[in-house]
């Protein structure tokens, strides 16, 4: 990526946090769209299923390394990835309390075996919270994607 891309990606990013809220426009009376619904659209994307793809195969390769004989397909992971009811949990959450009994680990173990070593390039940080393991999306990179998909 460019670092125009990553510059357009970033003030787009500012713009859209800075500007667009659920306030009414007094001199059209236009009401603006809430963030979170914009960040809504984003990650209902062709681009945001190919990410949430490749996370989930991420994912799957960290469970496997805790239990080579755990039978887990990237798809039934894709699927459990939920989206935080606060954006401050992150863009995509993993819940790892559905794996504890077939791995025997705690949650906060699972999700921490998982946290480590992981890296993917739409992912500008993960941190494990409890049992989550929560994932915080590149702005830029979603927005990169997002913007080619659609032109």
């Amino acid at each position: 990526m460019t670092l125009a891309s990553i510059e357009i990606g970033r003030r787009c990013y500012e713009f859209k946090t800075q500007y667009i809220d659920k306030t009414k426009d007094k001199r059209k009376n236009i009401i603006l769209p809430d963030v979170n619904d914009f960040n809504d659209e984003l990650l209902k994307g062709s681009a945001m299923l190919t990410i949430k793809k490749r996370i989930a195969e991420q994912i799957v390769k960290r469970v496997m390394a805790i239990n080579p004989e755990a039978e887990l397909a990237a798809s039934d992971v894709a699927s459990m990835l939920e989206y935080p009811p606060d954006a401050n949990m992150g863009d995509l959450a993993f819940p790892c309390f559905k794996l504890s009994k077939t791995l025997r680990r705690s949650p906060v173990q699972i999700a921490q075996t998982i946290a480590e070593g992981f890296s993917d390039e739409a992912v500008a940080r993960a941190e494990v919270v409890g049992g989550y393991f929560n994932l915080y999306l590149d702005g830029a990179y979603l927005m990169h994607h997002t913007l080619a998909e659609v032109f």
